[in-house]
């Protein structure tokens, strides 16, 4: 799911940028002849408050074969590349396939354009990603979707964040009143220049990360100066990211998926805040997938993703989502 530079980097963190009004929309397919991939659920469009726009996927449990109501809705923030999802989308999501599960995907990202980790962002996409900006278009669509497509009554709403999604979480969820569950993918939970020290020690870490974790001099270049992938403002807004103290703070129930495997966020970073959430006695459950990677697969098989699905799932049916925890997560 994610583009080269950032996977090796890190993450899976959150704050709060907030969004102005509800914006408008344009919820018109995209027509059949458009892209070349097999596409397993249509995007649409979403026209942003400031007049630009992102595309997103929403599945119901009929994409699936399913006749019965949707059981829950999840909303799902992808991470940092520029992939779109909409011809995975029933394969990857297929443990969440009882409810609806809906994806907005960042500005410039084509929602039919799948290329996996060799996926080359454009140049307008680059220049417009940071945290913030994500973070209010993620709000402000979320806000208009809830407005526009109300949940049936008593149907459990989940937020759940892919690697750098995750960061966005709080901050949506603090705008969102209904959300009954926080799940990451792929994320300690630590603020990003916190985990990026840690990751810095590790011998498979490329030069920048180190560099960035511990000189920010580059920060002061202009904004769209390109370093390492991203631009000057992309990682100036990295390192000032914060929302691990009031994730901590948040008694509502968090599911942290992690593969004891993953390259991108050491499982260090993982544990130290298992430790302080323990600490506060925040509702957590903290599944670690034996032999998993980043992204919960394990020799290429999503097999562990899956399971984590599963559990959300699990999770949003019980008056209690953490009753759903299993024993072996239970650490």
């Amino acid at each position: 799911m994610l583009d080269a530079s950032r996977r090796v980097a890190l993450i899976g963190l959150a704050t709060l940028v907030a969004c102005a009004n509800p914006a408008t929309d344009s919820t018109a397919p995209f027509p059949p002849e458009a892209g070349a991939v097999s596409i397993s659920v249509r995007p649409a469009r979403f026209e942003l408050p400031d007049g630009g726009e992102l595309q997103y996927v929403a599945a119901t449990p009929g994409h699936w074969g399913l006749s019965e109501p949707p059981q829950h809705r999840v909303y799902v923030i992808p991470g940092s590349g520029c992939n779109g999802l909409a011809s995975i989308a029933l394969d990857y999501f297929q443990g969440l396939g009882q409810g609806e599960v809906i994806v907005p995907h960042k500005r410039h990202v084509d929602a039919l354009r799948w290329q996996g980790d060799k996926a080359t962002c454009s140049a307008a996409f680059v220049r417009d990603d940071n945290l913030a900006r994500w973070a209010a278009d993620a709000t402000a669509f979320i806000q208009w979707h809830m407005e526009t497509h109300p949940p049936r009554e008593n149907q459990p709403l989940a937020l759940v964040g892919i690697s750098e999604g995750a960061e966005l979480l709080m901050g949506i969820a603090g705008k969102v009143p209904q959300v009954k569950l926080l799940a990451f993918v792929g994320s300690s939970g630590l603020d990003p220049l916190e985990a990026l020290a840690l990751q810095a020690q590790r011998a498979a870490a490329p030069a920048y990360i180190p560099e960035l974790a511990h000189n920010t001099a580059n920060l002061v270049l202009p904004d769209n100066h390109i370093w390492a992938g991203r631009s000057i403002a992309y990682w100036r807004s990295l390192v000032a990211w914060r929302y691990s103290n009031a994730l901590l703070a948040s008694h509502q129930p968090l599911l942290l998926g992690f593969g004891s495997q993953d390259e991108a966020v050491p499982l260090a970073a993982l544990r130290i805040f298992e430790s302080r959430a323990r600490a506060q006695q925040r509702p957590l459950c903290v599944a670690v997938f034996e032999g998993a990677d980043h992204s919960l697969r394990q020799g290429g098989i999503d097999r562990p993703l899956q399971h984590y699905w599963a559990l959300v799932s699990d999770a949003l049916q019980r008056d209690n989502p953490m009753q759903a925890c299993p024993q072996w997560a239970k650490n």
